[in-house]
């Protein structure tokens, strides 16, 4: 409330008698927001005729604390009869009862003032809409088209305040033409988590196709078990991009009983055998038999789906089905099954492999030859010599050079580097250089990179869904189909995405002190900001430290995703003097780039940022808030405790985990609740950051609460508490992590032997050993390393 005698405009009024309302009217004209703002406080007080209209007219003052000050006095007044959508902003304030009188008007309203650019405007705004029922959800949504990260943002908010009553709308929501509706409404469903299925499920049934292929991405993105009866009868729809759709769905659900549906369709697919190859990959071992049964098919296309997918299973007992279909009559099958063979790199298999490199068919030749270079076995040096002496076709020319590169033979490196401008093989020169480390390839990688930016960037700059943001969201899709993209490089097409992703990926593993030069150079490159964002992640993630200065001026350049690429490569970089050109970036006007600097001092652990990230606790938006807070968990610097309490009653929830995740690695053992409650929160991200956090804790409390959601669903948070298990140095996790041994995904029965070895030492030996005789590849080779780095033994493969 406001109180007269606090008010310096009403106490001069009275103090010498001069007509309050005239001296105020003219007050409100005022240069200084200040004088305005508290002259249109004191027109709360001022009851005279004209009040009311100055107050409205004040309404669309610039300024927005001028005009949150008339709305709130207009409170203390009754509205003319005749009042209408001027008062737009009086209405987001004013008592619910009397904002229900106004009706439409009220909506009418309600819809300008959730559009201002002040927040206290925008939240009362919301607030009033969240108890208007259910039509004011139509008008949140529709709010969250706007372009304004802060509007979006504070309709989001309100939309979850309204719980479960709000998914309806949501769902209906995911079909609208609007990006960023759809966008923002699939955030705030998979945060509704499980009581979002039941109303998903039964979306699913809609006629729309456009309707049902969102709901199943979101079934797929939710993965709670009650979907898995409901896709499985919606894999057989007629639209395609449906089918696309819930395949991924099934694939996220990982449920074996899916198995036999998902192999039907292998069966029968053409354009969308991509999605049905992923989804059984993620099946496991229990598709490995029936895949095997596959390659007695009468239909060439079947054997050869079954032989791909078969590599990318990598499980032994492929092996000799596989080396029978070496002599398949068809050559597509023959060369899937060499390729498959090199992938799950078993070394007696290159003696059934070598009369392949005398096939009719070149396209056999190249890819056993290409097969043999996976294998690693320096036996068939020699005869991959010889074929490049005698061969003639420029395919397997290719793809021998390529299999001796990889055996460590150069003979065929010049070959290599000028594939790179050809696309039938720019992918597969690009991951071959890479695993060969050779430093002749790093400028020609850098150049084809360069080529791949000027190419693509016109076209990216029409088709926003290959824009920056698309490619950020797209990474974590990229890291689960590039192995099988591998199997079919040879003889398929890749996405211009992932070629860029390889040619990063080579170059960071050649790893050269030669990169600098043409990589510091491409920074420079002024036609080409894509060109310049791949070179400051590849530098970064080198950690050259020559690259500082040309780094740091790049947090100037005018390019927001150069400013945040330049932050993100100098946290990577681990250099303290790059401190101070980050604090700086803490100001930038965008909230990215602010996000990034502060997150890249949190790495490089700085003391000198902790006033300047204290400060971002107040920033008005919410990615950076959690910025900040991680960071100053990571700084471990005591005088952030009173300033992260001060904010622990957060209302984003996400800001919250990372405030109390901060606090408790400050001693500040209270804030274990807000991570223990996230961690068996329905949403998944909420997960993720409490287990995360819970590991870099590193305390000793943390280990019954990551025990106790170590049977998560989602294989991502049980590969979380895998890892910070292993972290923990307390006997009390050896139990569960030996449970993990048989997880039914490969990278959780990974992270389980590596913590189990960094947890117990030899003693681990005894729970790891049954696993090197593992039927899948890469389970075994790990158990084997893991046991044979303990004991300095030579265990076989």
């Amino acid at each position: 409330m406001i109180y007269m005698d606090n008010n310096p405009v009403e106490k001069f009024l009275r103090i010498f008698g001069i007509d309050r309302l005239t001296k105020t009217l003219e007050l409100l004209k005022s240069d200084d927001k200040f004088i305005r703002r508290k002259a249109a406080e004191s027109l709360a007080y001022i009851k005279e005729k004209g009040s009311v209209d100055a107050l409205v007219e004040t309404l669309s003052d610039p300024v927005g604390e001028v005009r949150y000050a008339a709305a709130r006095s207009l409170k203390h007044h009754k509205l003319p009869s005749d009042i209408d959508t001027k008062a737009k902003y009086y209405v987001a304030i004013r008592d619910f009862e009397t904002v229900q009188s106004l009706g439409r008007a009220s909506f009418n309203a309600l819809k300008i003032a959730l559009l201002d650019d002040d927040e206290e405007i925008r939240n009362s705004a919301a607030r009033t809409l969240v108890r208007m029922g259910p039509e004011a959800v139509g008008i949140l949504i529709d709010t969250l088209a706007e372009k304004n990260d802060d509007i979006r943002d504070c309709a989001a908010e309100a939309i979850k305040s309204l719980g479960a009553p709000a998914i309806p709308y949501l769902i209906k929501s995911l079909s609208r033409p609007e990006e960023n509706i759809r966008k923002s409404s699939t955030v705030i469903i998979k945060q509704f988590g499980d009581r979002a299925v039941i109303p998903l499920i039964r979306a699913l049934k809609n006629p729309e196709p456009v309707v049902k292929e969102n709901m199943a991405s979101m079934l797929g993105e939710l993965t709670d078990p009650r979907a898995l009866n409901a896709l499985i009868e919606a894999i057989n729809d007629e639209d395609e991009n449906v089918k696309r759709s819930v395949i991924r769905a099934i694939g996220e659900l990982g449920d074996p009983l899916s198995i036999p549906a998902l192999l039907k369709e292998l069966i029968n697919a053409e354009r969308i055998y991509f999605e049905i190859h992923w989804a059984l990959t993620r099946m496991g071992e229990k598709v490995v038999e029936p895949c095997i049964d596959l390659l007695k098919s009468p239909h060439w296309e079947v054997r050869k789906r079954a032989a791909a997918l078969l590599g990318d299973l990598g499980d032994f007992r492929a092996i000799d089905p596989l080396k029978d279909s070496l002599y398949d009559e068809h050559w597509t099958v023959r060369c899937f099954a060499s390729l498959s063979l090199g992938e799950i790199g078993e070394q007696e298999s290159i003696y059934a492999m070598l009369p392949l490199l005398n096939d009719d068919e070149p396209r056999v030749r190249a890819s056993t030859a290409y097969a043999l270079g996976i294998l690693g076995n320096k036996e068939v040096i020699d005869p991959l010599n010889i074929v490049l002496e005698n061969e003639t076709d420029e395919r397997v020319r290719f793809a021998v050079s390529c299999g001796l590169l990889l055996l460590g033979d150069t003979i065929g490196l010049t070959t290599v580097i000028e594939s790179l401008e050809n696309n039938a093989t720019r992918e597969v020169a690009a991951q071959v250089l890479g695993a060969s480390a050779q430093e002749k390839g790093i400028v020609p990688l850098i150049e084809a990179l360069k080529g791949i930016s000027v190419a693509t960037i016109a076209f990216r700059e029409r088709r926003r869904y290959r824009s920056y943001l698309y490619i950020e969201q797209a990474e974590e899709w990229l890291k689960l189909v590039k192995d099988a993209y591998k199997m079919k490089s040879l003889i398929g097409e890749i996405p211009e995405l992932l070629f860029e992703q390889l040619i990063e990926e080579a170059i960071c593993q050649i790893d050269s002190i030669k990169s600098i030069d043409p990589l510091v150079e491409s920074l420079s490159a002024l036609y080409v900001n894509k060109l310049k964002i791949h070179a400051t992640r590849i530098l970064g993630r080198m950690k050259y430290k020559d690259a500082l200065k040309p780094l740091a001026r790049l947090l100037l350049d005018p390019i927001w995703e150069l400013r945040r690429a330049a932050a993100n490569a100098l946290g990577e970089l681990g250099e303290k003097e790059a401190s101070e050109y980050l604090i700086e970036s803490l100001g930038d006007e965008n909230r990215r780039v602010r996000s990034a600097a502060a997150l890249a001092l949190g790495k490089l652990k700085t003391s000198s940022a902790i006033d300047p990230l204290i400060l971002l606790l107040g920033d008005s938006r919410f990615q950076v808030r959690q910025a900040a807070a991680w960071s100053l968990g990571q700084i471990r610097n005591p005088r952030a405790r009173p300033p992260l309490l001060s904010v622990l009653s957060e209302k984003d929830r996400r800001t919250k985990i990372q405030i109390a995740g901060a606090l408790c690695k400050l001693g500040e053992l209270a804030a274990s609740e807000v991570l223990s409650e996230g961690l068996f929160s329905a949403d998944l991200v909420l997960r993720l950051d409490s287990a995360t956090l819970l590991g870099e804790i590193e305390e000793d409390w943390t280990l019954s609460i990551l025990i106790s959601a170590i049977t998560d669903k989602r294989w991502e948070v049980r590969l979380k508490i895998v890892q910070a298990l292993g972290k923990s140095r307390d006997i009390k996790a050896i139990p569960p992590l030996t449970k993990c041994l048989a997880d039914n995904n490969l990278d959780v029965r990974l992270a389980a032997i590596h913590s189990l070895v960094e947890l117990s030492g030899i003693q681990a030996i005894p729970s790891i050993q049954p696993l090197t005789m593992s039927t899948h590849r890469k389970t075994k080779l790990m158990a084997i390393k893991a046991i044979n780095d303990l004991q300095g033994g030579s265990i076989q493969g």
